[in-house]
């Protein structure tokens, strides 16, 4: 498996190169000051630089379930969201994207009345390197390096009242590597303040996912102590993000911008993936999914 994540990882890096040399404009274009595509405006109208610093308003669900609780329900949680991006050339731009939430938190209800505290805490890190060539008025391509981080924490105590209860802490951590492919459309512009614009990435990632488990328990628990257990797994994952964003312009270098975000992820550890072996089986399970979707606002400032 560990020559499937270099695999993967050449094939970003290489992807990145290639979509580099594709979009660079030619000598002659240079001189022109105009891309190697598209030429309806010269260079310098386009700003060199924009600087989008906002947040993220996102809801975690997952697509397991674990039938001794409760769904776990994370509602919406807030986070960083900062899009640098600089002109290489007219039309073409280079993009560094980061959002992130630090902690998605939940206390689910076991289903059969009991005195235990179960915990899950969660959280995702996203950073993105792209290049893009906007290919006409209304068409932008894209293609880049992308580094995912996801990990999931879950506490579970038979009885807290109890010294003799049992006690399990599981931990699970995602770092999710890989190249994407993407466009970016214009659905509105009639020329006034206020423009939007819907987005589409996806791309195949290497996931080095480990997951640590350790198992506590006193004299006369159920279930005997097993100290730390650790497992870990390289799995091919797959990420894919839609966003839809409406940017109204209050002068010509600054912009408000508000939109709705979807991010879809299959290949994960999760916490929740034990369901009804959280007590027996310390096994790695890579088959989760999770659904990230919310709001997304920002201020933009070019130059």
């Amino acid at each position: 498996m560990t020559k499937i994540f270099y695999a993967i990882t050449c094939w970003a890096a290489v992807l990145t190169v290639g979509v580099a040399g594709a979009f660079e404009p030619t000598q002659n274009n240079r001189t022109n000051g105009i891309g190697n595509v598209w030429g309806s405006r010269t260079s310098n109208l386009d700003p060199l630089w924009s600087v989008d610093v906002g947040a993220v308003f996102l809801r975690r669900e997952s697509t397991n379930f674990d039938t001794n609780f409760e769904p776990f329900d994370f509602g919406f949680e807030a986070g960083v969201d900062a899009d640098i991006r600089r002109r290489i050339g007219d039309g073409n731009h280079l993009q560094i994207r980061y959002f992130g939430v630090d902690s998605w938190s939940d206390q689910p209800t076991a289903l059969i009345p009991t005195p235990a505290f179960h915990n899950y805490e969660s959280s995702l890190h996203s950073t993105e390197i792209n290049l893009r060539s906007q290919r006409s008025d209304w068409l932008t391509l894209l293609g880049g390096f992308r580094w995912v981080e996801l990990q999931d924490s879950r506490y579970f105590n038979a009885n807290p009242n109890n010294p003799n209860s049992n006690e399990v802490d599981i931990v699970n951590q995602n770092q999710m590597y890989g190249g994407q492919l993407g466009t970016d459309i214009l659905l509105w512009d009639r020329g006034g303040p206020l423009t939007v614009n819907t987005e589409l990435k996806a791309g195949i990632f290497s996931n080095r996912a480990k997951s640590y488990r350790e198992r506590l328990a006193s004299p006369g628990a159920q279930i005997p102590p097993v100290g730390m257990q650790e497992d870990r797994s390289y799995q091919t994952a797959f990420v894919g993000d839609l966003g839809v964003n409406a940017k109204y312009r209050l002068t010509d270098r600054l912009a408000v911008r508000g939109g709705y975000q979807l991010m879809w992820v299959e290949g994960l550890s999760l916490a929740d993936a034990y369901g009804d072996r959280f007590n027996t089986d310390t096994t790695i399970d890579t088959t989760g999914g999770l659904f990230y979707y919310g709001a997304t606002v920002g201020l933009e400032l070019s130059w």
